[in-house]
Formats: C-alpha cells, sequence, structure tokens
C-alpha cells in the first residue's frame, strides 16, 4: 500500500496537540466496570467493531480533513469487541476494548526508569456508560468500518474471561504499535505488534477455543510495520536509545510524529516485551500499512516480564 501523509496539516495541528503522557493513569477505563456474572446459559452473540483510529477528535478549527478522515484514508483502525447478552428474558450490550492505558505516546515512548513494565490491558464498559449511546461505546454509528456479528458463546464462556484469560494480560500486557519485519521472504516477523486488534483477535480466539461454537471468521486489521534488516538487543543506558527518546518525547506533536515514520536516517528504536531494539538498515518500503486479515498473536504472558 502507498501511504500519502499530509504533511502540511500535521504542521497545522502541531500547536493543538497536548503535552504527552507516558504515565498509565486511573482516568483510563474511568467508567469500566468489573466482568458481570452471567447466568451459565445466556445467549451471547459477540460483534467486531472497527472505526477510523482518532475519530472521536473534533475536526480542526480549518478547512481540513479531520483526524478521523485521515487515519480512514491510511487504513488505521481502531479495534473492539461488543457482547450482546440474552440473560433471563433481558437483553444488554457491553463493549469491551485492549488499549494502551496511557496516550498514543505512552504506547509509542517507554519509560526509562523501568519502573513500569505494563501499559495495556482489557477495559469493560456497560451499556450506560457516559459515552455510550444505543447500549455500544461511543454508540453504532461511530464504528464506521465495521459492527458484524462474529460468534456466539454462552455466558459460562464470558464468565471464564474474568478469571481465567483477562489476568493474563491486564496489568502485565505492552503496547506496542509497531511490528518490525526483515528482508527474507515468509520468514516470522523480528518483532510483533501488540495493539488494539491483538487483544481483540486473541479473545475471540479464546472464546471460540473453549466453547463449541467453532472457529470464527479471521477479520482485517491494521497492521503497521517497520522494514528493517537489523535488529539489536541494546541496553537502556546506551546513550544513542536516550537522545532517541528525549527528542521522541515530543512524538504527540504531530511534526515529530511524521518524522519518525518518515525512518528516512539513522538509527530507531523500539520497546517491545521488556527489551529495547535498535534498528537499522531500512529498506524499501521502509514503512507500510496493511489492512489485512492476518494472525495477530499475543506473545506469551511470561514474555512481557521485564529484562534487565
Amino acid at each position: 500500500m502507498k501511504i500519502t501523509i499530509l504533511l502540511p496539516y500535521f504542521i497545522a495541528v502541531r500547536a493543538f496537540a497536548p503535552a504527552p503522557d507516558t504515565t498509565p493513569t486511573a482516568t483510563f477505563c474511568n467508567d469500566g466496570i468489573d466482568m458481570p456474572r452471567f447466568s451459565a446459559n445466556a445467549v451471547v452473540t459477540i460483534y467486531w467493531l472497527q472505526a477510523p483510529l482518532f475519530s472521536i477528535l473534533p475536526p480542526p478549527p480549518f478547512p481540513l480533513p479531520s483526524v478521523g478522515d485521515i487515519t480512514d484514508r491510511m487504513h488505521l483502525y481502531h479495534t473492539a469487541v461488543a457482547f450482546e447478552v440474552v440473560d433471563q428474558g433481558v437483553a444488554r450490550n457491553y463493549t469491551m476494548e485492549f488499549d494502551s492505558t496511557t496516550s498514543l505516546v505512552g504506547g509509542i515512548v517507554p519509560h526509562l526508569s523501568g519502573q513500569t513494565p505494563w501499559n495495556a490491558r482489557y477495559c469493560l464498559r456497560p451499556p450506560d456508560c457516559p459515552n455510550c449511546t444505543g447500549g455500544l461505546f461511543w454508540g453504532p454509528k461511530h464504528w464506521t468500518k465495521a459492527l458484524k456479528p462474529v460468534l456466539k458463546v454462552r455466558g459460562e464462556h464470558l464468565n471464564r474471561l474474568a478469571s481465567d484469560f483477562m489476568p493474563l494480560y491486564n496489568h502485565s500486557a505492552l503496547y506496542q504499535p509497531f511490528r518490525v519485519t526483515g528482508k527474507e521472504a515468509g520468514a516470522p516477523d523480528r518483532i510483533e505488534d501488540v495493539t488494539c486488534n491483538t487483544g481483540a483477535q486473541n479473545l475471540l480466539e479464546y472464546l471460540s477455543r473453549i466453547s463449541d461454537s467453532g472457529s470464527f471468521p479471521l477479520m482485517n486489521t491494521s497492521r503497521f510495520t517497520l522494514h528493517a534488516a537489523t535488529v539489536t538487543k541494546v541496553n537502556a543506558s546506551d546513550p544513542e536509545l536516550l537522545s532517541f527518546y528525549q527528542e521522541l518525547g515530543d512524538v504527540i506533536h504531530l511534526k515529530r510524529l511524521y518524522e519518525f515514520v518518515a525512518l528516512a536516517r539513522g538509527h530507531k528504536f523500539v520497546y517491545s516485551q521488556g527489551v529495547y531494539w535498535q534498528l537499522s538498515d531500512f529498506f524499501h518500503p521502509y514503512v507500510s500499512i496493511d489492512y489485512v486479515a492476518a494472525p495477530d498473536p499475543f506473545p506469551p504472558p511470561h514474555a512481557f516480564e521485564e529484562t534487565e
């Protein structure tokens, strides 16, 4: 896919960008709830939800496309799932997201202090949450890319999310928005991403596996890939790494973000599964964004442990 980035737009909105925040905060999911206990035979229909990334942001105060329009053209989408639960004759909807607990920059820039080994979790929102309409978070009209039933399970299966599935990832998962791939055709990714798509897809995979509902259709998701021939583990005290992240601390200002994804020259760094990685020897197309139906596996839970 060829990417066209509207640099004048990014420069124009730079002045409106908020200050970066890389700290997991209690305000994330402050309207979320613990998973209710459902009747074992409750009928549950699971919906796949997608909307252009950042489409909840208001349009700029000048005649330019909204952020959601731009991300839609770039095939960048936020993914969630919804549970339509019919329990003892009463129907209720719940929206489940897996997301960064901080912000865009918090999902990209790690804590160099090493004191925050997680920055992502699942969040369940009830039908009457402050931003819910029609029982869905942000309302049905928000999910313009996809609002599709994909799986049917029972209440007994949904109950196992709270006891057996979510504890593996909440307060241990690291959000990692980039995949990194090498030149070898068909070789495994050097670094896997961990995003909202990862969380949604793996939740469906878990529910389909423990139920008798069979497999679910593999849904399209956004994949943001960096193409680097050399990937090297580095120490957190590496001077070049420290310099890179000091500059990247201003990444939420979108001009900086453009400079980062352009990958024009020099080493770049990503933080994945408790390890800092130096990327170099970038090759064409340098950066690619695809909207494809492909497996997006979570690393095993032990991979989230902090590494010295």
